[in-house]
C-alpha cells in the first residue's frame, strides 16, 4: 500500500529520476530512503513520464514477500504468467517475457534485497527491460544506479518565529496541510508557529510520521503534540545501536501513535495488521474483536487517528485497510504479545467457514459475488491454507483450497491451483462421505481439465458426480457433469459431451436455475461450434449471452461473447469480431488470463480473414505463449492454438517467415499482444460472403479447386475428413453445384483466393 503523502519539495528528485530513466543512464534504477519517505509515490509519479507511448509498465508488490527466492515468481504472477518453474531461473522469465520494452516497478523490496544476482541475470537475458525498485537499501549491483530520497526539508529554529519562511518550508506545509483535514478550521499562526516547526524537525522531516503527528490536532494543540512526541522519542533513543536515526525517529513516531490509543484499539491494530491487503467489517469482527468491544466505534477511532484507511470497493462497501509501515509495526507487535498463532487460527477458521459457503455458490446466481470475495481475499487465503496444513488442521485446510482452487480456474492459473490442491488431495479423500471431501473432488476435476489432465479429471469428476447423485445434491451434480462434458470434448467424444451437457442442463432447468442452464447453453453452443453446426452454436451462445447480461455477470457473459463472436466469425458476420474483443477487454479487466488467450486465438482467426496474415500469425504465437505460461505445455492447453503458425498462415506467407512471425508473437508482452488484438479489423464483403459460404467453407471451396481429395483437406487444415466432407456439402449446396469440378470452376469465377503449396 503506498503512502498518501504528496510531492512537496521533490523537483530535484523528480528530475534527476527522469534522467536515470528516460536518459537510459541506467537499465536498472532503485529509489532508496527510509519508510515513509515518499519513495513509492516519487516513483509512480516519474515512471509513466519516461517511457515512449505504449511501453508497458507493470508493477510487482513485493512488502509481503520474505524470501528473495520467490522474487522472480512475484514477477511472473503480476505479468500473468504461471510462477511455477521460474524461480531462480532468470533465462526462463526473459524467454516469456520478451524483447519488447518493458519497465518493471518493483515496489517495497526491503526483506529481498538478495534478489539482486536473479534480477541482474533477468536484466543481461532481456533486451528492452527497465527495472524501477524502491527500497530502504540498495542491491548492491554493479550495473545498479541509487536515487537516495532523503526527507522532506525542514525549517531551521531561526526560522521559528518567521511565518513566511515557514510557510515554503515543504515539510510544515505538509503538516498544516494534513491537520487541516483533520481539524478544518487549524491555521499557522504566531502561537503555535514554534511547536509545528519543532515537531517537523524532530520528525527528521519523514512524510508519514508528519501525518501521524497533523492528524493528532484533532486531540492536541501543536505545543501538547511536541510536548509528548519529545518524550516518545527520549524514550526510544537507547534503542537497538546498529538501526538508523532515521529508522528510529519513524519507529518513535508510529509507536508514539499506537500508544495513545486504549487497550482495545490497540488490539484491534495489531490484530488488523495480519489481513495483506484489507478487511470488510465482517472479517474484522470474526478476527480481530472480543465479547463486549465495540468493533464500528473502534474503527472509527483509528480512521480519526490515520492508523488505518477506510477503502470503498466496486460495489460500494467498505473495507479498511492500514499504510504498509504501519502494518508491519502491527504485525511485529502481534507477535510480540503472543497472539500470532492465536489470531492466524481465528482467520483460518473464519476463512474455512466461508469457503464451506461460497463453494455451494458455484453454478448459482450467488456465484458472482463469491468470485469477487475471492478476488479481495486471495492472499489471506493463501495465508490461512498454509497455517491450516502446518498445524493439522486438515478440513479447514481443504475448505480453503477448494476456495483458491475455483479462483485458480476462473483468472486462469490452472496449474497453480492443480498443484497446490493435489498437495492434500489424498488426505482430503480419507472420508468419501464427507461433503467437503466431495467439493475437493469436483475443483481437483475442474482444475485437472484445465491442466490438459483428462483421465485424472474424468477419475475425480466422477467420483464428485456419483457421491453428490447419491446425496441427491443436484447442484454438484450438475457442475461436475458439465465438466465431465468439457473432458469428453477435448478428447474429441462429442456424443459423450453433448449427454454430459444435456444431463447438466436438465437438472438446472428442473431445478429452476436459469443460472446454470445459462451456462449449459454455453457448453452446448461451444460444441455445436466444434461440429460445424453454426446455426445452433449461434442460437445457443446468444440465448447464454443474454441470459448473462440479464444477471449482470460480467465473466460469464465474457465467456458467452466470446464463443458467440467466434461462432459469428466462423459464419462471415461481421459484428464476430467485436463480439471476440468485447470479450478481450471483460477477461483483461477481470484478470482471466485464459479467457484472454481464448480471445486473443479468436481475433487471429479475423486478421486471417481480413488479409492479414503476419498480425494473425503473430497472434496465435501470443496466445500459444500465454496459454503455456498459464498452465505449461500440455497437449489439451495448447494444441488448440497449434505448437506453431497453421497450414492457411503457412500458405499465406511461406514457411520461413510464418515461423518468424508465430516466434515474434511469443515474444510478446502480454499488454502488447491484447494492444495488437484490438488494432484488428474486420474485412470487407467478398462475393463468398454473398453465396453464404463460412470462412471454413471458403477454405474447403478454394482446396477443392486444387484438385486435393477430402483426406488431404482434412491433412492441410487440420480437420477431421468428415468434417472436410460436411462442410463440402454445405458449399455445393449454397452455390447449387452438383459436382467438384462445378465447386471448382465457381471457386475459380468468384476471385477466392488459391491456397499455396
Amino acid at each position: 500500500m503506498t503512502s498518501v503523502t504528496g510531492l512537496l519539495g521533490r523537483d530535484d528528485e523528480l528530475a534527476r529520476l527522469r534522467d536515470l530513466i528516460a536518459g537510459q543512464r541506467s537499465r536498472f534504477v532503485t529509489v532508496t530512503g527510509p519508510p515513509g519517505v515518499g519513495k513509492t509515490r516519487l516513483a509512480r509519479t516519474v515512471a509513466p513520464t519516461c517511457l515512449a507511448p505504449g511501453v508497458a509498465i507493470t508493477t510487482v508488490e513485493l512488502g509481503a514477500v520474505s524470501d528473495p527466492g520467490r522474487v522472480l515468481a512475484e514477477i511472473a504472477l503480476a505479468l500473468g504468467i504461471d510462477p511455477r518453474g521460474v524461480e531462480q531461473q532468470p533465462e526462463l522469465l526473459a524467454k516469456l517475457i520478451g524483447s519488447g520494452p518493458m519497465l518493471l516497478f518493483l515496489d517495497d523490496c526491503d526483506r529481498v534485497v538478495d534478489a539482486g544476482p536473479d534480477l541482474a541475470a533477468l536484466l543481461r537475458a532481456t533486451l528492452g527491460l527497465v527495472i524501477l525498485a524502491t527500497s530502504r537499501e540498495r542491491f548492491r549491483l554493479v550495473q545498479e544506479r541509487e536515487l537516495a530520497l532523503p526527507p522532506l526539508s525542514s525549517p531551521e529554529r531561526a526560522d521559528d518565529t518567521n511565518l513566511d519562511r515557514l510557510r515554503a518550508s515543504p515539510a510544515v506545509q505538509l503538516f498544516v496541510a494534513r491537520a487541516r483535514a483533520a481539524t478544518p478550521d487549524f491555521g499557522l499562526t504566531p502561537e503555535n508557529a514554534p511547536a509545528v516547526s519543532e515537531i517537523c524537525r524532530r520528525l527528521d522531516g519523514l512524510p508519514l510520521a508528519i501525518e501521524l503527528a497533523a492528524a493528532r490536532t484533532r486531540l492536541f494543540t501543536p505545543t501538547e503534540i511536541g510536548a509528548r512526541l519529545h518524550q516518545r522519542m527520549t524514550l526510544l533513543v537507547a534503542g537497538p545501536r546498529d538501526s538508523s536515526p532515521r529508522h528510529r525517529s519513524l519507529r518513535t513516531a508510529l509507536d508514539w501513535s499506537v500508544d495513545l490509543l486504549t487497550e482495545d484499539e490497540r488490539a484491534v491494530f495489531r490484530r488488523l495488521s495480519l489481513f495483506t491487503t484489507s478487511a470488510n467489517l465482517a472479517a474484522i469482527e470474526a478476527v480481530c474483536g472480543e465479547p463486549g468491544w465495540d468493533l464500528p466505534e473502534i474503527l472509527d477511532s483509528l480512521l480519526h487517528k490515520s492508523l488505518i484507511l477506510r477503502l470503498e470497493t466496486a460495489d460500494a462497501s467498505s473495507r479498511y485497510g492500514m499504510l504498509e509501515s504501519l502494518r508491519e509495526l502491527g504485525f511485529e507487535k502481534l507477535a510480540t504479545a503472543g497472539e500470532l498463532e492465536h489470531i492466524l487460527t481465528r482467520l483460518s477458521g473464519y476463512l474455512a467457514e466461508l469457503s464451506i459457503t461460497g463453494e455451494q455458490s458455484v453454478g448459482t446466481a450467488d456465484e458472482p459475488e463469491w468470485l469477487a470475495w475471492l478476488s479481495q481475499v486471495a492472499p489471506d487465503l493463501r495465508r490461512a491454507f498454509d497455517h491450516s496444513r502446518q498445524t493439522g488442521a486438515d478440513d479447514a485446510a481443504t475448505s480453503l483450497a477448494v476456495s483458491l482452487a475455483w479462483f485458480s480456474h476462473v483468472r486462469g492459473h490452472v496449474r497453480e491451483g492443480s498443484e497446490l490442491l493435489h498437495d492434500f488431495m489424498a488426505a482430503a479423500g480419507r472420508d468419501g462421505d464427507d461433503r467437503t471431501s466431495t467439493a475437493a473432488a469436483l475443483a481437483g476435476g475442474v482444475l485437472a481439465y484445465g491442466c490438459g489432465e483428462a483421465e485424472l479429471s474424468q477419475r475425480l469428476l466422477t467420483r464428485a458426480i456419483a457421491v453428490s447423485e447419491d446425496r441427491e445434491d443436484s447442484r454438484r451434480t450438475a457442475v461436475g457433469l458439465s465438466f465431465l462434458g468439457h473432458v469428453h470434448r477435448s478428447l474429441e467424444e462429442p456424443a459423450a459431451a453433448e449427454h454430459a451437457y444435456e444431463r447438466a442442463m436438465a437438472i438446472y432447468e428442473r431445478d429452476g436455475n436459469r443460472w446454470g442452464a445459462a451456462w449449459s447453453r454455453h457448453d452446448l453452443g461451444v460444441l455445436a461450434r466444434d461440429q460445424g453446426d453454426l446455426d445452433a452454436a449461434d442460437r445457443l451462445l446468444a440465448e447464454s449471452l443474454h441470459w448473462f447480461r440479464d444477471v449482470d455477470h460480467t465473466w460469464a457473459g465474457a465467456w458467452a461473447a466470446w464463443g458467440l463472436g467466434a461462432v459469428r466469425l466462423d459464419s462471415g458476420e461481421r459484428d464476430g469480431l467485436s463480439l471476440v474483443l468485447e470479450a478481450l477487454r471483460t477477461h483483461q479487466e477481470v484478470g482471466d488470463l485464459r479467457g484472454v488467450a481464448e480471445s486473443i486465438g479468436s481475433v487471429a482467426e479475423a486478421a486471417t480473414l481480413a488479409g492479414d496474415p503476419v498480425t494473425a500469425a503473430r497472434l496465435l504465437g501470443a496466445a500459444y505463449a500465454l496459454r503455456c505460461a498459464l498452465a505449461g505445455p500440455g497437449k489439451a492447453q495448447t494444441d488448440v492454438f497449434g505448437r506453431g503458425p497453421t497450414a492457411p498462415l503457412r500458405h499465406a506467407l511461406g514457411d520461413d517467415l510464418a515461423e518468424h512471425e508465430w516466434e515474434t508473437g511469443r515474444k510478446l508482452p502480454l499488454a502488447a499482444a491484447v494492444s495488437l488484438a484490438e488494432s484488428v479489423h474486420a474485412r470487407p464483403p467478398t462475393a463468398a460472403d454473398a453465396a453464404g459460404l463460412t470462412p471454413r467453407e471458403r477454405e474447403v471451396a478454394a482446396y477443392v479447386a486444387t484438385g486435393r481429395t477430402n483426406r488431404a483437406i482434412a491433412r492441410s487444415l487440420g480437420i477431421a475428413e468428415k468434417t472436410v466432407e460436411v462442410h463440402l456439402s454445405h458449399v455445393m449446396t449454397k452455390i447449387e453445384a452438383q459436382s467438384r469440378a462445378a465447386v471448382a470452376a465457381w471457386t475459380v469465377a468468384h476471385g477466392l483466393p488459391r491456397p499455396k503449396g
